[in-house]
Parts: C-alpha cells; sequence; structure tokens
C-alpha cells in the first residue's frame, strides 16, 4: 500500500478525518481514480473486502466534495454489506426457528 501524508492516502482510520478538499494535488495525483479502479476490479471479483480497503485509502473528503463514481462505489460496498447483513440475520433467524 502506497502513503501519502500530504492527501491522507492510505491512512484509513489512523488519523482524525481532516477534508483535503478537492485540491490540484489531489486532482494531479490520480489518487481518487487510482483507488476507485482498484475498487471496481475487487468488487467485479467479488472480493468485498478488498473493494472496501481500495476506498478507505481514498483520501478525506466531505461527502459534497465527492465525485459521482466513489460516490456510486460507496453505494455498492454499502448495499453489499446491508445485503450480507441481513442474508446473514434471516439464516440465523431461520436456523433458530
Amino acid at each position: 500500500m502506497i502513503v501519502c501524508t500530504e492527501l491522507g492516502v492510505g491512512m484509513g482510520s489512523e488519523v482524525p478525518f481532516r477534508s483535503v478538499g478537492n485540491t490540484l494535488l489531489l486532482h494531479e495525483s490520480a489518487v481518487v481514480e487510482a483507488c476507485n479502479l482498484k475498487f471496481a476490479i475487487e468488487y467485479r471479483m467479488k472480493n468485498m473486502e478488498a473493494a472496501a480497503e481500495a476506498l478507505s485509502d481514498l483520501p478525506a473528503r466531505m461527502e459534497e466534495e465527492l465525485d459521482p463514481v466513489t460516490l456510486h462505489n460507496q453505494a455498492q460496498t454499502d448495499s453489499q454489506w446491508l445485503a450480507i447483513k441481513w442474508t446473514k440475520r434471516i439464516g440465523q433467524h431461520f436456523l433458530a426457528n
């Protein structure tokens, strides 16, 4: 994993949230595009844990600063985790009864 402290890349939740904004450095680095591409590859391979990790490597930005692709990928992750959670919960319910 590459760590870029200026943009908070690779820091995950190790540091308190502080938005880096949509700076020229962020744009020129193509870090957002790289993380979203990694997410897409892992998601396609059905490796949800690695896909979620790819999104956690993104620089911290406020929701209104996020690009459409990142928002879409976050929604995909959220819906997958909800589906997994509810499938397990329903399965446990049926096993208990």
